[in-house]
């Protein structure tokens, strides 16, 4: 015959046993509900907000990047440079005007004053942003994939350069940026055709014609 507080003892511990198990099982984290990932926007590849050019002005300049003069190595230090050196970022929504056959890019006034606004230190500079542009480097980029770079140069500087340079005029508050695929105060640009360096690429081209802002 079974002894009944042997039973009892069994039934105690059994009890024990379960109530052990519910606490270390409450005891156990609950993930958090997913309710979704953040969308990381990739630094290099089509926007999804339409926009296919980006003009990135860059902190680094020509000295501090050590960019040389020649078109190979320069445009190599810039494409594995310039993504951790972004200053400011234009696109095809700040252009006022493309003047393809001139290939002179004239930013509207907003986007004229948040050049200024990012670079310029000094009064001076704020009066003539060439001045606080000058030396700067630069990148271009169609769907993403960079297509050609350089620096912003005075037009008359003796710097013989041999990748794309950008002149800088302002008139009324408003930045006309002159591309042109080499320093050349003659201004002789015949052996770069046909596409200056990658300058005159026929996507942006039609990135800047579907903005409507193409001329002429």
């Amino acid at each position: 015959m079974i002894q009944p507080s042997l039973c009892a003892g069994s039934a105690l511990s059994l009890v024990a046993l379960v109530a052990a198990a519910l606490a270390c099982a409450e005891t156990v984290p609950t993930p958090p509900e997913r309710v979704g990932e953040p969308t990381t926007i990739p630094e290099d590849g089509p926007m999804s907000d339409g926009i296919r050019f980006q003009l990135h002005i860059l902190e680094g300049t020509w000295d501090s990047m050590e960019l040389g003069y020649d078109l190979d190595p320069a445009w190599a230090l810039i494409q594995g440079g310039y993504a951790s050196s972004i200053g400011l970022s234009l696109s095809e929504g700040d252009v006022e005007t493309y003047d393809w056959d001139n290939q002179i890019l004239t930013l509207n006034s907003s986007s004229s004053q948040a050049v200024v606004s990012n670079f310029a230190q000094t009064d001076e500079q704020r009066d003539h942003p060439e001045a606080a542009l000058d030396q700067r480097v630069f990148v271009v980029l169609l769907d993403g994939t960079p297509v050609y770079g350089g620096i912003f140069l005075h037009p008359m500087s003796s710097m013989g350069i041999y990748f794309p340079v950008i002149h800088v005029e302002s008139q009324d508050g408003q930045l006309g940026f002159i591309l042109r695929p080499v320093q050349s105060v003659l201004e002789d640009y015949s052996a770069y055709e046909p596409d200056w360096h990658g300058i005159k690429d026929s996507g942006i081209r039609e990135a800047f014609e579907a903005a409507g802002v193409l001329t002429p």
